[in-house]
């Protein structure tokens, strides 16, 4: 991706950038740019892999309005990219017992987030080369069936930790 390119969006245009550059730290299914201007920073999320991203962009505004996640400004399904507004923060690879808590507690108002989707039967995505994951799954069966929605791309690259919040 490169600069010119946002001259195609209403939001960059007559707007000086000031930075645009890939982060660090990037992920699994999309490359991530920082866009800084006067005013705000932006990230840029430009797709890797084919995902229903119409259905991730309105999750994403949901989980915002619950103070969960990064506003979406614009998805741009052609061009294969998703922007979003920048959160100041940081990642962690450990977590205390306080900070574990704050997460659990964002989970579950994720997990309350109400989306039409069909269920996912994870036991399907696993292979059972351990004898402990196979038995996890034989007592998750048995237990009544809830189902929710999931972050399915929970690790400590997609988690940000501010002062105030996660």
């Amino acid at each position: 991706m490169h600069i010119d390119e946002l001259n195609r969006y209403k939001l960059f245009q007559n707007v000086k950038i000031e930075e645009f550059k890939p982060l660090e730290n990037q992920g699994h299914s999309n490359i991530i740019y920082l866009i800084k201007t006067q005013k705000q920073k932006y990230l840029i999320r430009k797709f890797q892999i084919t995902l229903d991203r119409k259905k991730e962009f309105s999750i994403q505004k949901k989980a915002f309005l619950k103070n969960i996640a990064a506003e979406p400004i614009l998805l741009d399904i052609e061009n294969g990219l998703m922007i979003t507004a920048y959160l100041e923060g940081k990642q962690q690879t450990k977590l205390n017992q306080h900070e574990l808590k704050k997460l659990a507690l964002l989970l579950k108002k994720l997990h309350k987030i109400k989306v039409p989707q069909k269920q996912n039967n994870f036991k399907e995505n696993f292979t059972f080369k351990e004898k402990k994951i196979k038995k996890a799954f034989i007592l998750l069966e048995k237990e009544p069936k809830e189902y929710a929605l999931g972050h399915n791309d929970l690790h400590d690259k997609n988690i940000i930790f501010s002062k105030n919040s996660i």
